[in-house]
């Protein structure tokens, strides 16, 4: 099963023809495979290395150069700042930070509990968000970062609008109908930290999967990673199941996923893309003690919290009757968070 890599800019700037072959493909890699990767996508290379350079984590900034002004990382922050701003748990829309082994979607999977590191993750909402705030860190401790963030959610919500648009197109679907049901504020962003981790406990079996198996809540997903490699991609091709890496190209490379709620729209047309993160091949048997620590940024494209994620009329026949019921986003997302923590 092969990931294709498409040119954005045929359906960001081309003409009729061109955002039309553009559509088809991304249809087709989507149909697939659940997953695509996109180049030229609006987001610049500078904006990329910033975000990384602000998400490198503890493991790694000791032997980082300080590079320029973004030298105080997130999670490098002290422990009771992190605390200050962490996630509250149980039912509650995901925000602030969050340690390994709050998140429970590894043991859905496995016995093993993952116990490497104190870092994982910082959750942000919209700029705009009123009823589920982020809490972010005070200014003086890491000066310049929420403004940073804010800025990349917005970029990153417009583009992931651009592509659900390109998907109407190829869908047949009404210009407008999917995107402006994502158009609030209840779309999320992450910075992931996967801390470093001894191999010989991952081979042992006392520490498990970076991600378990698992498919994402929203619409789409849209992805920037760093080169360590890792995320693998269900190969839908085999009877049994089976996992191929998402071989990383660059940094700028944005990976982009069908999440749970397009397969729900689309009454199954579309299937939820199962990925999960784990040691690269490469490196199981390279000699290797210690796997680097892995970041990445994902950017969860979602329902307004009000819209119902039931099938749309137009995937529904008498031979095709609905195959999800329908409720909104925000009663099927709290039902599978407080599942997670």
């Amino acid at each position: 099963m092969t990931l294709e890599t498409l040119d954005f800019s045929e359906f960001r700037l081309g003409g009729s023809e061109e955002k039309q072959n553009f559509s088809l493909k991304l249809l087709e890699s989507f149909s697939q495979c659940g997953f695509v990767k996109l180049v030229n996508h609006g987001i610049s290379d500078e904006e990329i290395e910033k975000l990384f350079d602000w998400a490198s984590s503890l493991s790694t900034f000791p032997a980082l150069p300080p590079l320029n002004k973004y030298n105080v990382r997130f999670f490098n922050l002290p422990e009771e700042e992190k605390t200050a701003i962490a996630h509250k748990g149980g039912g509650s829309l995901q925000r602030g930070w969050s340690r390994v082994g709050s998140e429970k979607t590894q043991l859905l999977h496995s016995g093993v509990e993952q116990t490497v590191g104190d870092s994982r993750n910082f959750d942000q909402g919209s700029p705009n968000e009123t009823d589920w705030p982020t809490p972010w860190p005070p200014e003086h401790i890491i000066p310049g970062f929420r403004a940073f963030m804010e800025q990349f959610y917005v970029k990153m919500h417009e583009s992931a609008l651009t592509i659900l648009q390109s998907l109407e197109l190829a869908l047949g679907i009404p210009d407008q109908e999917l995107a402006t049901r994502c158009a609030g504020t209840a779309s999320e962003m992450c910075l992931n930290n996967y801390p470093a981790m001894a191999l010989a406990d991952w081979l042992e079996g006392s520490v498990g999967e970076r991600a378990h198996p698992h498919t994402d809540l929203g619409v789409l997903t849209c992805l920037f990673q760093d080169g360590q490699g890792g995320l693998e991609m269900e190969d839908r091709e085999e009877a049994v199941e089976r996992f191929v890496p998402i071989e990383f190209g660059a940094k700028s490379e944005m990976v982009v996923n069908v999440s749970d709620t397009l397969q729900f729209w689309t009454n199954g047309v579309l299937q939820g893309a199962v990925h999960q993160v784990t040691v690269p091949a490469e490196k199981r048997d390279s000699g290797t003690r210690m796997l680097p620590s892995r970041q990445s940024c994902p950017f969860f494209l979602k329902a307004n919290r009000d819209a119902s994620v039931g099938p749309l009329a137009q995937f529904v026949t008498p031979d095709m009757p609905a195959k999800y019921p329908e409720r909104t986003a925000v009663e099927y997302h709290q039902s599978r968070l407080s599942d997670l923590y």
